[in-house]
């Protein structure tokens, strides 16, 4: 087992959320939370151009283990942030097309367990977390969990900026006052920003890019393959500025990884443990949402202490609240319903995972893994370069 690591709870005014909100106060929106002093500098010089660059899990942490100092990514790093809680993509993500805190939006993770439907739901594929079933009658997450895109945000404030929303074909993503722009490699990302920022338009580009990720949960977080994909992704992103001019270029990640131990922690295994559930546990394998019976819950937190105690830091709901782990602002109703009795937050290489007579089988193992309270998880990059 590896050495538990220092705890990063998540910044909220040091975080990607104020790195958004930035960016939606420079064109005039409101109603936003609390600005990146950094950014805000950088945008006061009236950018024509302003692209704001997203690799999934591209973590300060990979940043010092695949990247010489002087490459373009550790070069114009300009500060480190925080992620949301949970450090993941669904939470991350859906904070940065909404400009809200994961407490306002209520997408609090992968795996959500919807009262509507009695069943978890993985909300982006749209599927039973356990049987994979497709979720029928519409997108869970359309249906209770819309918000108003930053796309939107920014068309009603009247700024006249035209918006872009790059992501990869196999991401669905609703029509907006935005321009949405398919492509499947990062190269492509690069031309097609080049050629954005080439209009003589005034332009908003936001681009997801969904690695080094995936690559990191089958592989891990230090293999030869990973290096080579961020040392590419940093060699790009470097030429493709190389032709950009009155442009402000924002690169960041929605959170980091770090290796876990790949065999999960099945809770419906550890008798004493699933004897006190009343549901399976949601939100995402390193952040759990545990839902306990009324008459277990005084001695749930000693029997989880007693179990994974030494991977795990074990919060209260209100706990969880009064901390802001999910952010500042308003509860959607859907984060009150999401958030069980106790959260369990990753502190060391676990992550949990839970089996159910109709679960096909046991899945994937992983070699990287997020959503945990480590630094590797949680500290990402704010990288910014002004091309005059």
């Amino acid at each position: 087992m590896q050495t538990k690591e220092a705890i990063v709870f998540p910044d909220y005014p040091n975080s990607l959320l104020g790195a958004i909100s930035s960016v939606l106060r420079h064109y005039g929106v409101q109603d936003t939370h609390a600005t990146l002093p950094e950014l805000d500098r950088a945008l006061q010089n009236g950018p024509r151009n302003v692209v704001f660059m997203i690799f999934d899990g591209l973590g300060v942490d990979m940043l010092e283990h695949d990247l010489a100092p002087d490459d373009f990514f550790r070069r114009h790093l300009c500060r480190e942030l925080t992620s949301v809680y949970p450090s993941t993509t669904a939470a991350a993500t859906t904070t940065y097309n909404s400009g809200l805190s994961p407490l306002e939006h209520g997408s609090l993770g992968w795996s959500l367990y919807f009262k509507e439907y009695c069943r978890c739901i993985d909300i982006f594929p749209n599927q039973d977390s356990f049987s994979g079933e497709e979720i029928a009658g519409g997108r869970a997450n359309d249906r209770f969990l819309s918000y108003k895109t930053i796309y939107e945000r920014i068309a009603e404030a009247g700024s006249g900026v035209h918006t872009y929303n790059l992501q990869p074909s196999f991401i669905p993503f609703r029509e907006g006052p935005h321009t949405l722009v398919h492509a499947d490699d990062v190269q492509t990302y690069c031309d097609t920003i080049a050629e954005i920022c080439q209009n003589g338009q005034q332009n908003f580009v936001y681009a997801y890019w969904f690695e080094p990720d995936s690559t990191m949960h089958k592989q891990g977080c230090y293999t030869d393959g990973v290096k080579e994909m961020v040392r590419r992704f940093s060699a790009q992103v470097e030429a493709m500025c190389a032709q950009l001019e009155d442009t402000l270029l924002i690169v960041s990640a929605d959170h980091g990884l770090r290796n876990v131990e790949p065999q999960p922690v099945y809770l419906n295994e550890i008798e004493e443990l699933a004897e006190c559930l009343l549901l399976p546990p949601s939100m995402d394998a390193r952040a759990a949402s545990l839902f306990v019976r009324p008459d277990r819950k005084a001695d749930f937190p000693a029997l989880f202490q007693k179990h994974l105690g030494a991977d795990f830091l074990l919060l209260t709901r209100e706990e969880a609240f009064a901390r802001q782990l999910f952010g500042p602002g308003a509860p959607h109703p859907k984060s009150l319903d999401f958030v069980g009795d106790f959260v369990a937050c990753a502190v060391g290489d676990r992550y949990l995972k839970y089996r159910t007579p109709n679960a096909p089988g046991k899945g994937h193992l992983y070699y990287g893994h997020h959503a945990g309270l480590t630094a590797p998880e949680m500290v990402i990059p704010l990288i910014l370069c002004e091309m005059p």
